[in-house]
């Protein structure tokens, strides 16, 4: 074991280092560690978690995704749900991929629980209904009760509120824990309230709060403690009410726990709005708004949004109504649904006609970029959607012709994804950065919009930089803007418009918040991608993780079960790495590995995949491929590791030699963990001949796995 990995297992907790050393960590010793630390030391869990991913041979290949389900557990518990749903959507993909119907309803309700948190409790009942059906089958009743409990609040926010009775009834009989029980009784109470039960709403509380007292889980007891406030309120003691919320924002500042001082913060704001005290209202809004966006907690932030609305609504002030009416259907693109559409078309009054008729006419603008946005961001090839969305924009704007520019990764060119004219996709050519006579490289450099309503008469205004007609009828009027990542341009999206004057500062807002939704879905698009490709391989060479060859030699091997034919598995080992490594330093040992990579990739097919499988040993998988062309194979990749050298000094050249171990799945009935294990076999054999060595297992061989 190198250095390295002492110090690695070293790191380790106690209870977890004697499996990791043998490479046999799995969920059964795992697991229960985890549910101990998760929420007393996140600390520890985290450098754990980091530990092991970057250790792959500490733990059977079974409890990859065990890595990314706690990941997403640790992720929930900070109110990072954005990137909680990523981990456990890879767990489950896993689980389901390996038919585990338990650990798939596990992660069914730990997605349910996120998707609950942000505010998208359609999808979190789907989610939660789904892990229910696979929980109840398989008689887990913590499981259960976890899920039933998740149905019911989610179901309270869907405003169907006698079956989330139910559900929280169901839930509360299957005996769950301490914790549990209490927030059922929580989630009863907010029920009641939404059914305008005041008494039963105070009755449940006072129950809850009597639970809290004797558990020692501070922010249950302040959440319970803001229950109680609501149920105060609702029963008209505003005062108390005032109080009990004071108390619960002060309990959850004192243990650090800014995501629910900002929820507090709002219900507490929510109380004194609904009660005629809007100065409050506004003070507690404001401070839980700014705690909210320094946490990035677009989930808290949105109804933050939503009722600031509603008191400028009811004071009549329409511009401050409308920006955050429009700040709420920005964050909640997800869920804009009938009540977002009923807080707008409310807006009308007889006091401010005029002022409700713009505010009418602004709606319908936003309403269409919301669904736009809908489209967008719910999809991750833009270009599927791409048509939807420009007959959405010529909803809402002269758009005889709409555009959409995107830098191509790691280059100074923007690429026309297409543009359309009309019901014409017209192909157009990329545009270098440092374009001069190009628009939309100017607005691209500059990060700043550009509206030109007559070309012919304000085309000098952005210096040298002029408008390229894409089209047989020239277009007159120019709409552009940047698509910005926080402050980093990474496209461009345009309108353009056949008329002069055809556009005003509504349309350059309008197409500024559609900006937006786009450069949210391509943002989402390229960590999709990054963390998809994380997953699944090695983050310094590039190629197949541990987890993703062997899950693509399996894919082989049943292909050839099913159709027939052969294919061979290399197992190479680069000698003396670890020599290199303390010798030479861990830089040069990286480099090594990188140098084999690209030595195999130069001497293989297209269709041969490789995998790193340790941390010296790199996997290759031949479909097709027989026991002669394999040794074919391997011995040319040998030469090809003998004629590089590998420059690691100006004046020092590095000859890399390997030992493989070759087997070919001739038999079928042979498994392929079998198979990895005849080869390793062969490794060994080809490791005691000396360096540079090629041993092929063949069924005469004596040696057994």
């Amino acid at each position: 074991m190198s250095s390295k990995s002492i110090d690695a297992i070293a790191s380790l907790p106690e209870g977890l280092r004697d499996t990791a050393t043998r490479g046999q960590l799995d969920s059964s010793i795992f697991n229960p560690w985890a549910h101990k630390t998760m929420r007393s030391m996140p600390e520890v869990m985290e450098r754990t978690l980091d530990t092991l991913v970057a250790n792959p041979t500490f733990y059977l290949p079974e409890f990859t995704p065990w890595l990314s389900f706690w990941r997403g557990w640790l992720l929930h518990n900070r109110s990072d749900y954005n990137n909680a749903i990523k981990y456990h959507w890879q767990a489950y993909e896993i689980f389901e991929a390996n038919q585990d119907a338990l650990n798939q309803a596990k992660t069914a309700h730990a997605l349910a629980a996120s998707l609950k948190y942000q505010g998208f409790f359609d999808r979190a009942l789907e989610w939660a209904e789904k892990g229910l059906a696979a929980a109840t089958a398989l008689n887990d009743v913590s499981l259960v009760a976890a899920l039933l409990a998740n149905i019911g609040e989610a179901l309270i926010h869907l405003n169907r509120h006698q079956e989330a009775d139910t559900y929280l009834h169901r839930a509360l009989e299957f005996n769950p824990s301490d914790s549990a029980r209490l927030v059922i009784t929580q989630k009863l109470s907010e029920l009641a309230i939404a059914q305008q039960k005041p008494e039963l709403a105070l009755d449940l509380a006072v129950k809850a709060l009597r639970q809290s007292e004797r558990m020692n889980l501070p922010i249950l007891h302040a959440q319970t403690i803001a229950v109680y406030a609501k149920a105060l309120a609702t029963k008209g003691s505003i005062r108390k009410a005032k109080g009990q919320f004071s108390q619960a924002v002060r309990l959850a500042e004192k243990i650090g726990d800014r995501i629910n001082t900002a929820e507090f913060l709002l219900g507490f704001g929510q109380v004194c709005f609904a009660h005629g005290d809007k100065g409050s209202a506004l003070a507690f809004l404001g401070k839980a708004l700014g705690i909210a966006q320094d946490l990035k907690a677009s989930h808290v932030e949105g109804r933050i949004h939503q009722t600031l609305a509603a008191i400028h609504k009811a004071a009549a002030n329409w511009q401050e109504a409308f920006l955050h009416q429009e700040a709420f259907l920005i964050i909640r693109q997800q869920l804009y649904n009938q009540n977002a559409d009923t807080a707008l078309r409310d807006l009308t009054s007889t006091q401010a006609f005029n002022e409700a008729e713009i505010y009418r006419k602004l709606y319908d603008r936003i309403s269409a970029i919301a669904e736009a946005g809908r489209e967008i961001t719910s999809v991750l090839e833009l270009g599927t959607v791409l048509e939807r969305v420009y007959k959405v924009v010529q909803r809402i704007m002269p758009a005889e012709v709409f555009g959409l520019a995107i830098r191509l990764e790691d280059s100074e060119l923007l690429d026309y994804t297409s543009i359309m004219e009309g019901n014409l996709r017209i192909d157009a050519e990329t545009i270098a950065v440092q374009d001069k006579q190009s628009l939309e490289a100017w607005c691209f450099r500059h990060g700043q919009e550009i509206l030109i309503n007559d070309l012919s008469l304000e085309g000098h205004k952005y210096g040298s930089a002029t408008a390229r007609q894409r089209t047989e009828v020239p277009t007159a009027a120019f709409l552009l803007c940047p698509l910005l990542h926080g402050k980093t341009a990474i496209g461009v999206v345009t309108v353009q418009a056949r008329r002069a004057n055809a556009y005003n500062r509504y349309d350059q807002e309008g197409l500024r918040a559609l900006a937006l939704y786009i450069a949210i879905a391509l943002e989402n698009a390229r960590l999709y991608k990054a963390v998809e490709r994380s997953a699944s391989h090695d983050h310094l060479t590039g190629v197949l993780n541990r987890y993703a060859i062997l899950k693509a030699g399996l894919a082989e091997h049943t292909r050839q079960q099913r159709y027939g034919g052969l294919f061979s598995v290399l197992l190479i080992e680069i000698d003396d790495l670890k020599f290199i490594n303390g010798s030479l330093g861990l830089s040069t040992g990286d480099a090594v590995l990188k140098h084999v990579v690209k030595c195999l990739q130069g001497r293989l097919r297209g269709v041969d995949t490789i995998g790193r499988y340790g941390g010296e040993e790199f996997i290759v998988i031949l479909p097709e491929t027989g026991p002669v062309a394999a040794q074919e194979v391997a011995a040319t990749v040998l030469a090809s590791f003998a004629a590089q050298l590998l420059e690691i000094k100006s004046d020092c050249l590095l000859r890399i030699t390997a030992c493989i171990g070759l087997y070919s799945f001739e038999d079928p009935k042979i498994s392929f963990d079998i198979g990895i294990q005849k080869a390793g076999s062969a490794l060994d054999q080809a490791k005691a001949q000396g360096p540079g060595i090629l041993y092929h297992y063949t069924p005469a061989d004596s040696t057994q796995p």
